[in-house]
């Protein structure tokens, strides 16, 4: 029996699988994929704290508010 090349990729893919030090491969790159993803998530959160700090400055802060009505020159001596 004389199997197609569709047939002999997936058989040599299985063999490649199947194989020991290829798993022992598979499993350490799936260590480090993970740890990756760990690293990757405390820099992500770390650039969006950065980031919203720099919001926070780039907003200016409120006027005050001058006060209704008439002020007296006597309150105003008072108040600074």
């Amino acid at each position: 029996m004389r199997l197609t090349g569709e047939q002999n990729r997936c058989a040599v893919w299985r063999a490649r699988i199947t194989n020991p030090r290829n798993k022992e491969l598979a499993r350490r790159f799936a260590d480090l994929e993970k740890r990756l993803e760990r690293k990757l998530a405390t820099h992500d959160q770390a650039i969006a704290s950065i980031l919203d700090a720099i919001r926070q400055l780039m907003t200016p802060p409120d006027p005050p508010k001058r006060p209704i009505g008439f002020v007296t020159l006597k309150e105003k001596k008072s108040d600074s």
